[in-house]
Formats: structure tokens, C-alpha cells, sequence
């Protein structure tokens, strides 16, 4: 393979920032009865969704919409629910906030004082329960991350943000650089990081001893987070039978720029498509810009960002152009079902023995609440999800907590107190999507 320049500034953006946490411990192995591994993909898309995406008819005799119709091919590896409530609807003085909503939807909290999330994210919670047996514990990616909260959807605990990496060439770098190396090459790729991860750790000490208690809290969890890189050097990648992606090669400024949207997004599907092909990671997440976007779809033929369209006085108009974006959003959710789909593995594909969870901060697209939530549920056969119908629980408004709860139960075999809410009268439990 061509060789690719590993920077410093890659290293570091790829490494601290989009593929470490924190294992503190592991707790289960995620694999099915024939010993296949499970993975769990947690996707962000930003503004609830139009209620003309949801299928038509429910259970398993629903037709889905002209919207989602892309999703065709995949129809019977899906779950729609409709009618949950997230955590924004604890304290309704505070429901109607996007900075708060993605907290809701993937970690079951509210924010808190310093407006991050109070408890930890659904991908970090399952990551952490994993054997430690793949190279790196998650994978966070982001299309256009603002760097700021509103483009965190990954906590490792309370206040302990794990923010995306948005810049395609430092994940594969660090997921892929390594293949194709000598034993000679490796050792030597293996000391360049460390060097890199030893300057960073002395700049983090000399900040440490300059900050008061609260702050050097934070500055241990990411110390912790450079440790966790340290020992994953000495498993460094090398060359196997799987296909990495072709080499995104592009520009730093590619990755700021509004325009290549799409191809970034893509770029970041084939990715975590290729990572999990390969068994580099079992859990990942990506996030499609940042709450109240600000994403011009232009290539969907709108005229102003996504955010302003949801706050148009002139509805009508404004769901004219909204359609054709979020009906953009749902064929990139097309595009890595049917990825993940042509991949066999086992007695059937990667997509099956592949969770993904793809919800919204809000529910409705013009609405900033935290009830009637719209998730989609896709593969995941091989954990026993019952896939191929359509949940409408807005009659009763079940809590996004107990859906949380019971994925980390589908594919870690272990149930969980975590995202238990008191407030919310969680059970822990949300049965339906399960055989």
C-alpha cells in the first residue's frame, strides 16, 4: 500500500480525540452463541424528524414513506419507534433546548452546570462492558464538529466529554497507517506516537498544577484517556485479511468546508464500515454536524440552514425545502445499512450482528420538545432484536431511558442500572424490540 504521512497533529486529533476512552473494566464479551462479534453504531442527525418520514400503518404491516423509501432494501432489518419521551421532558421549564437534547437521547440526562452531559453516553456505557479484545475501544466521528457541546454526543462519564473527530485522513491514519508495516516499521511508528503522547502529557501536568480542583478532574480523565492510548501502542495494527478504505486524501481545510458535507459524510460511513469489517473497534458513533445545525443543504436545494428552516414563519414554505433534506439524510442511512448489509459474517452479514441506534435531539422537526422522539433501530438480528415493524408508543410515552437500558442488555447479555431515572419512572427495561 502507498504510505501516508502520520503528523503530528493527526496523531493527536486521531488518537485522543476520536479513539480513546476510558475501559475501566470489562464486564462482558460481545459476541453471539456462534462466537461472532456484536457492534453497536450510534448515529446523531440533527433536528428531530418530519412527521411525514414515519411509516404508514404499524406493527409489521406498515409501508414506509416516500421519505424513507430509500430504506427499501433494508425494510425488514428495521425498527421505527415513535412516542418515546427523552430526559428533556424532566424539568419542562427546560424542554425546548437543543443544547440539552442530545444529552437526552444518548446518555439520559439533562446537562448540567457547565452545560455537559451529567451522566455517560449509551456507546461508552456498552464500549466499557466489551472485552477490550479489538485495538480500540470506540470510534467518535463527526461530520463539520463545531468543538463545541453542541457536537458532543459521547461522554465517558459525567462532565467528560469525548469529542468527535471530524478530519477523515487522522482516523485512517490512525486505524490503517500501521498496515503493511514491517516489524522494523512498526516498532519505529510505535516510538513516534509515544513521543507525541508523552509531550501531551507534559503539557496536561504543567496545566494540571495551574488549575483549581474542578478543572483537574477533568485534566486526570484525559491523562487517563492518554494512558489508555499508551497500552493500545503495543497492539499496534498490523496487516490483515481485511480491506481497508481507500485513503480519503484530502486537505486539512477539505474538512472545514460546508460544501463537502456529503463526501465527508461518506467518507466517515466507509470508515466505520471498514473498521468494523476488520474488528479494529466494536462500537462507534457518528455525529452529522452539531445541534441547531447550521448546514446550508444546498445539494438538497435548500437556500438557509437547517436550524432557521425549523423556525420559518412561513412553514409551508420552509417543509417545502426541508423535505428534500431530511429525505438526503435518510439515504446516507440507505447507504451504510446496505454496507453493512453486503458483508456476510456468520449465518448472515455484518448489518445483523450490528446494532444501530439513529435518533435526533428533538422529536418533531418544528418542535424543541423531548416527546413524540423518533428513533430508528437497524440489524441487530443476531442479538435478538425483532426487527421489521414499526412501534408507535406515543399513547403512552415510554421513557428513552428503558430503550437505552435494554439495548446494553441485548448486546452485552447484562442488564444495567445506568440510564435508570427516577423522575422519568423508568423500568429499565423496553421489551418490544426483542424476540
Amino acid at each position: 500500500m502507498k504510505r501516508f504521512p502520520l503528523s503530528r497533529r493527526h496523531l493527536l486529533q486521531g488518537a485522543a480525540a476520536g479513539l480513546a476512552a476510558t475501559p475501566l473494566a470489562s464486564l462482558a464479551t460481545a459476541a453471539t452463541s456462534e462466537g461472532r462479534p456484536l457492534r453497536f453504531l450510534t448515529i446523531y442527525t440533527p433536528m428531530g424528524q418530519m412527521d411525514e418520514w414515519l411509516p404508514v400503518g404499524t406493527g409489521r404491516n406498515f409501508v414506509l414513506s416516500s421519505q424513507a423509501e430509500s430504506l427499501q432494501n433494508v425494510r425488514d432489518k428495521l425498527i421505527f419507534i415513535r412516542g418515546m419521551r427523552s430526559a428533556l421532558t424532566i424539568d419542562d421549564a427546560r424542554d425546548g433546548g437543543h443544547q440539552m437534547g442530545h444529552y437526552a437521547a444518548f446518555c439520559g440526562t439533562q446537562g448540567g452546570a457547565d452545560e455537559r452531559s451529567l451522566g455517560i453516553s449509551i456507546d461508552q456505557e456498552i464500549a466499557n462492558r466489551f472485552d477490550g479484545a479489538t485495538p480500540f475501544h470506540s470510534l467518535r466521528l463527526g461530520v463539520l464538529p463545531s468543538g463545541l457541546y453542541y457536537s458532543d454526543i459521547s461522554h465517558a462519564g459525567p462532565s467528560q466529554p469525548l469529542p468527535p473527530i471530524g478530519n477523515a485522513v487522522s482516523v485512517f491514519n490512525s486505524l490503517f497507517g500501521s498496515f503493511g508495516l514491517d516489524d522494523t516499521q512498526l516498532a519505529l511508528a510505535r516510538l513516534r506516537r509515544r513521543s507525541i503522547l508523552d509531550l501531551w502529557t507534559a503539557e496536561l501536568d504543567a496545566l494540571n498544577r495551574r488549575v483549581g480542583p474542578e478543572h483537574a478532574r477533568v485534566i486526570e480523565a484525559h491523562l487517563e484517556q492518554v494512558r489508555v492510548i499508551e497500552r493500545q501502542l503495543d497492539t499496534t495494527v498490523a496487516a490483515t485479511d481485511c480491506e481497508p478504505p481507500v485513503h480519503p486524501g484530502e486537505l486539512d481545510t477539505f474538512y472545514q468546508t460546508p460544501g463537502n458535507y456529503p463526501v465527508i459524510g461518506r467518507q466517515m460511513i466507509d470508515l466505520i464500515v471498514a473498521a468494523f469489517a476488520c474488528d479494529l473497534t466494536r462500537v462507534a458513533s457518528l455525529m452529522w454536524h452539531r445541534t441547531a445545525s447550521t448546514i446550508v443543504h444546498t445539494w438538497a436545494a435548500a437556500t438557509q440552514e437547517h436550524h432557521a428552516l425549523t423556525h420559518d414563519t412561513n412553514p409551508d414554505a420552509a417543509d417545502a425545502e426541508l423535505r428534500p433534506v431530511y429525505r438526503w439524510y435518510t439515504e446516507q442511512m440507505a447507504y451504510l445499512f446496505e454496507r453493512l448489509d453486503a458483508i456476510p459474517e456468520g449465518d448472515g452479514t455484518l448489518l445483523d450482528h450490528t446494532v444501530v441506534y439513529w435518533t435526533s435531539e428533538v422529536g418533531n422537526h418544528r418542535s424543541h420538545s423531548g416527546y413524540d422522539m423518533r428513533v430508528l433501530l437497524a440489524g441487530g438480528g443476531a442479538a435478538g432484536l425483532d426487527t421489521g415493524q414499526y412501534l408507535n408508543v406515543v399513547s403512552t410515552l415510554p421513557p428513552m431511558n428503558d430503550l437505552l437500558s435494554e439495548l446494553v442488555h441485548a448486546l452485552t447479555g447484562a442488564p444495567t442500572s445506568t440510564f435508570d431515572e427516577p423522575r422519568l419512572e423508568t423500568r429499565g427495561e423496553f421489551g418490544d424490540i426483542r424476540v
